[in-house]
Formats: C-alpha cells, structure tokens, sequence
C-alpha cells in the first residue's frame, strides 16, 4: 500500500500548486471559533512546543523550529478548549527556501500546516488560515501567497475553502547549485 502511494506521489513530478490571496483591512472579519495564538521563539509554551515536537523526529523538528524562529517566521497556533489542535507558519517578506518567485516586503508566505488527528474534519485549518487573512490584512499586508503538493488532495480542498486563489502549478528542483523552475500552467483560480 505504502510502495501504490509513494509512486503516485513520484507520478507528479513535484508538481506543486501555487495560491495567491490580496489581503485589505476590512476584506474578512469572522471569527474562528476557537482561540488563535501568534507566537515567537520567545513566546512559544514549553506545552505547546512539546505538542509539536512529539508529532515527528523531536530532534529534527527542534532544529527546524529554531531555525524559523531564528529566521523571524511567527507560529500561529489553533487551540479548541485550550487544547493545540493545530499550528501553521508565516513569514513576511520572503521564505524559507528559493520560492518560485521573489517575495515582496509587504507579502506574506503561509507554509507548513498541521491539524492533530483528534480535532481533523472540523474545519479548523480553514479557520485558522482565515483568520491569519484577516489580522494579516488589517496590519497592511498586501498579498498572502501558499502552496501545497498536487497529490494532496486533503489540503487542495482545505485551501479551496479559504480566500486563497490557485493561479499556477509548478515545480521546482536544485540543478548543479541552482534552483530551477518549471511552469506547468496557468490557472484560473
């Protein structure tokens, strides 16, 4: 089963699809109904944090939240009864890693989001991607970009419920020290 699944992932050819959303200050103002926190390296619950270490290698995961934080990335965090149900990144004015594109200073890129098992089918990703929208909007962030693999279907119809638009599907690979992109399509979002 897991071999079927690995090779359709491979079929895509890393093919990502890449969403793009204006934001203004009064384009959405509704509430998640659950709590949302923002938080930095210095912020972040010793709680929450083991919360999101035990998801995959703690070790790997500790090192690569200290590297965003270290970076300026903020973690927005989902919490249901002031339970973590799940957490998202962004990051303003660039990313992480070569993006398709340059990022703009006053644009945002969404990255890396997770709903913990226990609290999945109720809309929280959508919730929680909504309301990162609108603070982000009220506080002149010109334009919100996110991306996620085509295979996964689970977050293409997460994101289909948000303000996000597709407008490309693309793909990207390191060549020889270089990061090299492929536009596959246009679309219509």
């Amino acid at each position: 089963m897991r071999g079927g699944v690995a090779f359709q992932r491979l079929s895509y050819l890393g093919r990502m699809i890449l969403y793009s959303c204006p934001l203004s200050p009064q384009q959405f103002n509704q509430k998640p109904g659950f709590d949302v926190e923002r938080v930095d390296g210095t912020t972040l619950s010793k709680e929450d944090c083991a919360g999101i270490l035990n998801i995959w290698n703690p070790s790997l995961k500790a090192l690569q939240m200290s590297e965003r934080f270290a970076a300026g990335c903020e973690l927005w965090l989902a919490k249901v009864d002031g339970r973590l149900a799940g957490f998202g990144w962004s990051l303003q004015g660039r990313t992480m890693e070569p993006y398709f594109f340059k990022i703009q200073p006053d644009d945002v890129h969404l990255f890396d989001f997770f709903v913990f098992p226990a609290f999945r089918g109720r809309g929280i990703n959508v919730a929680l991607v909504m309301d990162i929208l609108s603070r982000l909007g009220r506080e002149g962030v010109h334009c919100a970009y996110i991306e996620c693999a085509a295979w996964n279907d689970a977050q293409r119809n997460s994101l289909s419920k948000t303000k996000f638009r597709s407008y490309a599907t693309a793909s990207k690979f390191r060549f020889w020290g270089k990061w090299i992109v492929i536009w596959h399509d246009l679309l219509q979002g």
